[in-house]
């Protein structure tokens, strides 16, 4: 495992930059594609400014309810979201540990017509880091990046 506080990935979509933010920005759209392979969103509040709080109740194929929020830190539409995730402290996994915000970025990057989505999220100790890969954030990400693939390849335009 890398010492670093640092995950980060990136995505390319075959879609303009407007559609993806759209998507990452729009309750109604991100609910369709965020979360883990088989996870549904049961609520999703967006206040899509800097100091607005956004919030997302998902509920995964085991049935366990997950829910995640924070608040946006920068907004440049469509081309940067920066916002912080703050760790839900009934989560069992962080029993025992001190909790710190997460901060994510996200940068929409316009290549060969398309999209390509860079997220970086850093996180205050690489110990947090550690843990949050051990318990699959890295892999739960990219499954929600491939699931916006999929909508965006049925959907078009909303």
């Amino acid at each position: 495992m890398s010492d670093s506080k640092i995950m980060s990935m990136s995505y390319p979509y075959p879609h303009p930059v407007s559609l993806v933010f759209a998507y990452w920005t729009e309750p109604e759209l991100l609910s369709t594609w965020w979360g883990v392979a088989g996870s549904v969103v049961v609520d999703c509040t967006i206040e899509l400014r800097v100091g607005g709080h956004w919030s997302i109740t998902m509920r995964a194929r085991s049935g366990r309810v997950f829910h995640s929020g924070g608040i946006y830190l920068a907004v440049e539409a469509p081309r940067v979201l920066k916002f912080s995730d703050v760790p839900v402290a009934d989560l069992p996994e962080w029993s025992g540990l001190q909790r710190h915000d997460a901060i994510h970025t996200v940068v929409f990057a316009e290549v060969d017509g398309g999209t390509r989505v860079d997220l970086r999220t850093q996180f205050e100790t690489v110990a947090e880091r550690q843990l949050m890969e051990r318990l699959g954030m890295a892999d739960g990400m990219m499954q929600g990046l491939r699931g916006l693939a999929d909508i965006l390849a049925n959907a078009g335009t909303p």
